[in-house]
């Protein structure tokens, strides 16, 4: 009985774990087996017991298939395709290996003291109205201009003056920058010139289109919109830098992209050029600093223009075969107006009511605008007037009343304006003034049909107003939330409308996985205010990056985006 007894005993600590409901892993199960079948031929060879038939067979059926998947390399496999699915996408290289080794200078950070400066003022301003201590005015008005000089000395046009100084960076110059002979790696390309024939020839044979690609609906416009795509061959690195602005060229024939950075250099890239070595980018030193701007006049095409923030205006003459210095700003050839520079340039259409189809507007860093005219002197402005209480980060004539003036300012004071150009003058008053963004104002853009103005700005939101011209009604305004802070490292974002169907703009975008944004404004009837809405977002696995920076084609479905590491990618 004694006997009988334990065998029954020996069988239960057998049969228990081979039934166990419990999932566990391959690995835990196997040597549970294999711990299973050792006990078992232990038990069995001491006469302790008898294993059954069907125990037998199961024991053997799990050795055979333990034996037959580890002959098929499964582990291996499983192995190698977790590891695909762990590497990083890395970023293309077209254009990349063509690129000019620059020395790279750290910017200082930058600290305000407009507050103080302006409490100062107005203590100032107190005391003399009160008849003062005159050596408290005077302490008081030392105390203010060494604010003034620290701020200063923190603040980009200080690192723009010290790098002129040193020879980091040269002043400007009135030579003509040829197009051949441009440095790659240090060598020089002799053969340059054949080169960029290719690419200037499309420029200087494009003519506009006599009717412009126009899309009716938004279910049209998203299906247009639906087929972008971008391809790994569709991204080239342009420029050495982080890249403040594109463009693309209104050719139908083939698709031209210009890029400019904050060191003033650019790229101009021949999309689909793949025989030359440097796969159709053209990489040129056009300015002294930040690219604020490219533009092509439909009357003439074949030049291609350029501003930066060091006050000159560029112009790519195919004729001549070389970047023409169009315009230098008077006040960079000044002593007296140092740290003084162009924020921002917008070149004028043929139909608008104040200059001609070869003039621009200049925004400045004081908050003053000047109206450039580039055929008639090219260091002096028409006219140059007060605009904004600070920095212009933006500028643009109105497309459909052409005789008003569209700005945007920078920091706390900064506000849209819309200025009348025919009221301008010394006292020039906007004609309204919006002051609802609690921070600075990134840009503020109004659509092509001239019925909506998108403004973006560092308190995190994204403004659409209707009715903003009229001084008599107060604008609607709908606010959109979402996250705008770029830091230090990217440009700041601004919108950018697409011509054929102007109730569409995009945007930038900081969410993780990197896209850029479209939207589409609604106007209802029953409401005052318009309605925003996302209408798709574009990314791929070659997107790694924020492109802060977006322009559209004119004419044809393709959208182009900078980022911050010089390189552009091409949506079609």
């Amino acid at each position: 009985r004694r006997r009988s007894h334990n065998k029954e005993a020996t069988t239960a600590v057998i049969d228990a774990p081979l039934f166990q409901p419990k999932k566990k892993s391959k690995s835990i199960a196997a040597s549970q087996d294999t711990v299973k079948e050792e006990f078992s031929s232990s038990l069995e060879n001491n006469g302790l017991v008898e294993l059954s038939e069907y125990e037998r067979t199961r024991l053997e059926n799990i050795k055979r298939n333990e034996e037959y998947l580890s002959s098929l390399g499964l582990e291996d496999t499983k192995a190698e395709l977790e590891s695909i699915v762990a590497r990083e996408h890395k970023a293309t290289s077209r254009g990349a290996s063509k690129k000019v080794k620059l020395t790279q200078q750290e910017l200082t950070s930058r600290r305000s003291g407009r507050v103080t400066v302006e409490k100062l003022k107005a203590e100032i301003q107190d005391l003399v109205e009160k008849g003062g201590d005159a050596d408290l005015i005077q302490q008081r008005e030392i105390e203010m201009q060494e604010l003034i000089a620290k701020r200063y000395d923190s603040s980009y046009a200080a690192i723009l003056d010290s790098s002129m100084q040193s020879g980091a960076i040269k002043v400007v110059s009135d030579e003509p920058i040829m197009l051949k002979g441009w440095i790659n790696k240090g060598e020089v390309i002799e053969d340059q010139e054949e080169k960029e024939m290719e690419f200037f020839k499309i420029i200087s044979t494009f003519k506009s289109p006599k009717k412009k690609n126009v899309v009716t609906s938004v279910n049209e416009y998203q299906e247009m919109v639906r087929r972008l795509t971008l391809k790994e061959a569709d991204v080239a690195k342009l420029t050495p830098s982080r890249i403040t602005a594109v463009f693309l060229h209104p050719s139908t024939s083939k698709v031209l992209v210009a890029a400019g950075d904050k060191n003033g250099f650019a790229g101009l890239w021949n999309v689909d050029n793949f025989q030359d070595g440097n796969d159709g980018v053209l990489p040129y030193h056009l300015h002294n600093s930040n690219i604020t701007r490219f533009n092509c006049f439909e009357e003439d095409s074949s030049r291609m223009y350029s501003a930066s923030y060091d006050g000159t205006i560029r112009c790519l003459d195919v004729q001549v075969h070389a970047f023409l210095l169009a315009f230098v700003a008077p006040e960079t050839r000044q002593d007296d107006n140092r740290g003084l520079y162009t924020s921002d340039c917008f070149f004028l259409d043929s139909h608008g009511s104040f200059g001609t189809a070869s003039s621009c507007l200049v925004g400045k860093s004081d908050g003053s605008v000047g109206l450039v005219d580039l055929r008639a002197s090219a260091s002096s402005y028409q006219w140059d007037h007060p605009l904004q209480a600070s920095k212009i980060n933006s500028i643009q004539q109105h497309p459909t009343s052409s005789h008003l003036i569209v700005s945007a300012g920078s920091g706390k004071a900064g506000s849209i304006c819309i200025h009348d150009v025919r009221k301008a003058g010394k006292s020039w008053k906007p004609l309204v003034e919006i002051n609802e963004h609690s921070k600075s104002i990134n840009a503020a853009v109004v659509s092509e049909d001239g019925h909506f103005c998108v403004s973006v700005s560092l308190d995190n939101t994204v403004r659409t107003w209707t009715n903003f011209t009229d001084p008599s009604v107060k604008p609607s305004c709908e606010v959109m939330r979402r996250d705008n802070h770029t830091g230090r490292w990217l440009c700041t974002f601004k919108p950018t409308f697409d011509p054929k169907f102007p109730s569409c703009f995009a945007l930038g975008c900081m969410q993780k996985q990197r896209v850029v944004e479209l939207f589409h404004i609604e106007q209802s009837p029953s409401k005052s205010a318009p309605s925003t809405r996302l209408l798709r977002q574009i990314g791929s696995d070659s997107l790694q990056s924020v492109c802060s920076r977006n322009a559209f084609h004119p004419h044809l479905n393709v959208i182009a985006g900078g980022n911050s590491s010089g390189r552009v990618h091409l949506f079609r």
